[in-house]
């Protein structure tokens, strides 16, 4: 109690007096309350403690008393790291890293041809990485800014040819074939002895750098070490080794969430910024070196790869926006990895999200949905592509999207937003000469059967078979195989709009967004496909897809808009279509025909259609029925009067007649005159008597 009323000097007499026996404390204090005080002794002795400690490390040339200082240096940091102080753990790491970052200049200065082999004679260098690093392991978990002294001091060291190329590396699994990088042999050529590097000359080219050649030539020619140094350079390797520099990367999975959020940040600045081009082979080498450590990171937190993947991913997004001329191996590596990386994550987190609580499934759900997209989301930089990048590697991306798909799909991707970017990436392959195959494999391993198509998917994979439909590469076959998923794909909605769990505002959503996405492109392909077999298929795919489609119980106004919209201009594309051959003078070839049998099927498939929506369209609406109608027999006479087959007149004029019979039949159509019906009976039979003479009331009666 008598200590916050004495001043500085009162309380050093008492002290001075405890000293000489003049005086004692009345109440030592015990061990735990000692203990009490403990952080806030510490925080009053640490500075000068590693200050003093610094500057005999910094002076003395005796291996003992280097020993003593890196073994303080090591113990102040263990008692902050026990206390929580990371300004603490930042600064000693600070300290011992500036000791290593200079004798690693030293050493390249005083030996450049073999750096390491002045490592080994520099004990103190040594001695100061080997506190570092034995620090940054032991208490990762304290360090902030630190982390970004660390990364400097392994990249000087790396410098030096004492840290290994693997040290960042993503670890691979036993069954999984690593995707081959060039600028993994770009590392290895460029390590190897020392020796000299096209790629590096090349870069100093393009940065519009001075560049050794004689140095490296020099290193090239390299006689075998001596004995000596030979043992110079065993101790640089001893002391890597000890060093554990891989340990950096693979207990990140320790480190608590600000800790990895510093690391991964450390990684992205000692990267340098992608936007600058290299200065120099080493710049490219650390570049290299960061973007493995980060997804390395990445993959080993897997399952807080949220963490992570934000920063990962606004690096590499940088890195593909700078590559505006031509592929670059930190591109290549930037693509591949995080593909890799990526396919890996998503299993993880699914499965860390199928074990929440069942109670709270709503909630673990929308987690999950969060989770996947980021995973997945980090995938929308390859949108960032230039065209001459994409070229160069989108063969290599379609096997990677591929091998992603058939390992997580539809398991692990669960989202709108998820099944977007894979579909948005696959629609891209089918422009490519070489990835379209690969692109279509894995769109068919999705939508084969249709027991993967959910209303969550099937509008982006929709769009992504269209677009398969649409490109030549693959011929005829793999177009016409495309409209094949998408009848599956119809197939499958119409199922789930079946089932008793299906709501009315599901149904109305999947009608309105998927299906009429789906019928509007079917009738595209049928009026605008310059190949023949794709029309003639896209038109019964789209008959199939109209007549299934009861399946929705849709509203009239629903088929009243898709006869006004789609199915109509569907008739006019194929009578103009017919109207240009028929101008077309004397000439009547295969390709003539070819469009009159279009015609002659569109003819069929509107026919049928229109007889199994009419009665609802005229129940609940006559007004617009009969204008629908009467539009529907216009454009069949137009396809009468300019056709030239037989085929297509006489399909004009027996669907015509056909659903006259029917609609009369089921008292739609009048085929005498009654009260209200007037406009309908009039407009119906001289609408059919331009089609054929035949066509009166009395093939009904």
């Amino acid at each position: 109690d008598a200590a916050p009323k004495l001043s500085n000097s009162a309380w050093h007499d008492v002290m001075r007096a405890c000293e000489v026996g003049e005086g004692k404390f009345d109440a030592p204090p015990d061990e735990f309350e000692s203990r009490q005080y403990d952080a806030d002794v510490f925080s009053l002795v640490w500075a000068p403690t590693a200050a003093a400690v610094a500057v005999i490390f910094e002076r003395a040339t005796d291996e003992d008393v280097l020993e003593s200082s890196v073994e303080a240096f090591v113990a102040v940091a263990r008692i902050a790291s026990n206390h929580r102080m990371t300004d603490v753990v930042d600064h000693l790491v600070a300290t011992m890293c500036a000791f290593v970052t200079k004798g690693a200049q030293s050493a390249v200065e005083i030996n450049p041809l073999r750096p390491g082999v002045a490592l080994g004679e520099d004990i103190k260098t040594r001695s100061a990485a080997k506190a570092a690093f034995a620090v940054a392991n032991a208490h990762g978990d304290d360090l902030r800014r630190g982390w970004c002294n660390v990364l400097d001091c392994v990249l000087h060291m790396r410098r030096l040819g004492v840290v290994p190329d693997d040290v960042a590396a993503t670890p691979t699994d036993a069954d999984e074939e690593r995707e081959p990088i060039t600028s993994n042999d770009f590392i290895t050529r460029q390590k190897a002895a020392q020796g000299a590097s096209l790629f590096r000359s090349f870069s100093a080219f393009i940065g519009g750098n001075d560049y050794d050649y004689s140095l490296e030539e020099e290193k090239a020619r390299l006689p075998e070490p001596t004995e000596r140094e030979k043992a110079l350079l065993e101790k640089s390797e001893t002391c890597a080794r000890a060093c554990k520099f891989s340990n950096l990367f693979a207990d990140s999975k320790f480190l608590g969430k600000e800790s990895l959020a510093h690391l991964v940040a450390a990684l992205a600045w000692a990267a340098g910024d992608p936007a600058q081009p290299p200065q120099s082979a080493d710049d490219e080498d650390a570049a290299l070196f960061c973007l493995d450590a980060m997804l390395s990171v990445c993959y080993r937190n897997k399952d807080r790869a949220r963490l992570c993947l934000p920063r990962v991913v606004s690096h590499i997004k940088a890195i593909v926006g700078a590559a505006t001329q031509e592929p670059t191996p930190l591109v290549e590596r930037a693509i591949f990895e995080l593909l890799r990386v990526v396919r890996r994550v998503l299993p993880e987190q699914s499965r860390l999200h199928s074990h929440e609580d069942v109670n709270a499934s709503s909630t673990a759900a929308g987690v999950n949905g969060v989770a996947d997209d980021h995973a997945i989301d980090a995938l929308r930089v390859l949108f960032s592509l230039e065209p001459q990048v994409a070229d160069a590697f989108f063969e290599r991306i379609a096997k990677s999207l591929n091998l992603l798909v058939r390992q997580c799909a539809p398991l692990h991707i669960k989202t709108a937003r998820g099944w977007d970017t894979i579909c948005k990436l696959l629609a891209a392959s089918s422009r490519h000469p070489k990835a379209s195959a690969s692109g279509f494999d894995a769109l068919s391993f999705i939508m084969e059967s249709g027991s993967n198509i959910n209303a969550s998917n099937a509008r982006a994979l929709i769009e992504s078979a269209c677009a398969f439909v649409d490109s030549s590469r693959g011929g005829e076959e793999r177009s016409i195989k495309a409209l094949s998923l998408l009848k599956d794909a119809n197939d499958a909605l119409c199922e789930r709009s079946r089932s008793a769990d299906c709501s009315n505002e599901l149904r109305s959503e999947i009608l309105a967004g998927a299906w009429g996405d789906l019928a509007k492109e079917l009738a595209r392909f049928a009026s605008e496909d310059e190949r023949s077999a794709v029309r003639d298929d896209a038109v019964l795919t789209l008959q199939h897809t109209l007549l299934s489609a009861e399946a929705f119980d849709a509203p009239a106004e629903h088929w009243l808009a898709l006869f006004h919209h789609t199915l109509t201009p569907l008739l006019k594309h194929a009578s103009e279509n017919v109207r240009q051959i028929a101008n077309d003078g004397q000439r009547y070839d295969d390709n003539s025909n070819a469009w009159e049998r279009t015609a002659t099927i569109i003819i069929t498939c509107v026919s049928k259609s229109f007889l199994q929506y009419a009665a609802p369209m005229k129940a609940e609406d006559p007004e617009a029925f009969v204008p629908t109608w009467l539009a529907v027999l216009d454009r069949f006479a137009e396809a009468k009067k300019y056709a030239r087959g037989e085929a297509l007149i006489e399909a004009v004029v027996e669907n015509a007649k056909n659903m006259a019979l029917v609609l009369c039949k089921q008292d739609i159509v009048p085929y005498a005159e009654e009260d209200g019906e007037e406009v309908l009976y009039v407009g119906t039979w001289q609408a059919l008597g331009k089609i054929h003479e035949s066509l009166t009331p009395a093939i009904v009666t």
